[in-house]
C-alpha cells in the first residue's frame, strides 16, 4: 500500500469514526475498499504477520479497532521511498548464458 502523508491521515482519521470497537475480517475487507480480502487476513494471521489482538466468537475472528488501524498503518510505505526495478522492454534472454550458470543439461525439446 502506498500512500501520501495527507491521504493515509485521512485514510485511518476515517476508519476511526467507521470502524466499530471490534468486527470480523470479512468486515474489514470491505470497509478498507478490499485492500486484504478476508482470506489474506487469515493468512497472514496464521503466519505471524496480521493483527496482534483479536478474539474468536464460533467461527469468526474478531478484531479490535485501535490495533487493527495499528497494524494497518504499519503496512504503509511512504510513496517517495519505493524503489522499483528497472524494465527493459524488448529485453531477450541468452538461453545459452542461462543453462550456463543453472549448470543444467542442454535438452533439446523441439520447441526452440
Amino acid at each position: 500500500m502506498y500512500f501520501s502523508t495527507d491521504v493515509d491521515q485521512d485514510f485511518f482519521d476515517g476508519l476511526r469514526e467507521s470502524l466499530p470497537p471490534v468486527f470480523t475480517r470479512k468486515f474489514a475487507s470491505q470497509i478498507t475498499g478490499g485492500l486484504f480480502s478476508a482470506k489474506a487476513l487469515s493468512n497472514l494471521d496464521s503466519a505471524g504477520k496480521g493483527p496482534s489482538k483479536k478474539a474468536m466468537c464460533g467461527k469468526a475472528i474478531l478484531y479490535e479497532k485501535e490495533n487493527f488501524i495499528e497494524w494497518l498503518s504499519s503496512t504503509v510505505r511512504d510513496k517517495k521511498n519505493i524503489q522499483r526495478p528497472a524494465r527493459h522492454d524488448n529485453a531477450e534472454i541468452d538461453y545459452e548464458l542461462y543453462r550456463q550458470q543453472a549448470n543444467t543439461p542442454t535438452i533439446n525439446y523441439g520447441w526452440r
